[in-house]
């Protein structure tokens, strides 16, 4: 019974590699490919320089944020010295007061 559960069904399969349907999609010998035009190259020339004045300007605005946030932990951790040095102030002056 388990052997029956286990055995797999027989699905047909083409590969992509070799589905050819027609004769158009037989790769064409003997062809130069196109050269692209200048338009569609000063197009992604322009492309290629937006989306980089695009991630330079979300990588500025990155930086703000993490410059903001190390100032921000900067400043806790000066409180927190702040507060530590007082507690060994008074501390200090207790156990002085012992002492006495």
């Amino acid at each position: 019974m388990l052997s029956s559960r286990l055995t797999f069904r027989r699905i047909p399969l083409r590969l992509m590699s070799q589905v050819r349907d027609t004769p158009g999609d037989l790769p064409d010998q003997g062809k130069i490919p196109e050269q692209p035009s200048q338009q569609a190259t000063a197009y992604s020339a322009e492309a290629v320089d937006e989306q980089k004045h695009y991630f330079d300007k979300e990588q500025k605005k990155q930086m703000e944020v993490l410059k903001e946030n190390l100032l921000e932990e900067i400043s806790f951790h000066e409180e927190q010295i702040r507060k530590h040095q007082e507690a060994v102030a008074y501390y200090k002056k207790e156990v002085a007061e012992i002492k006495a």
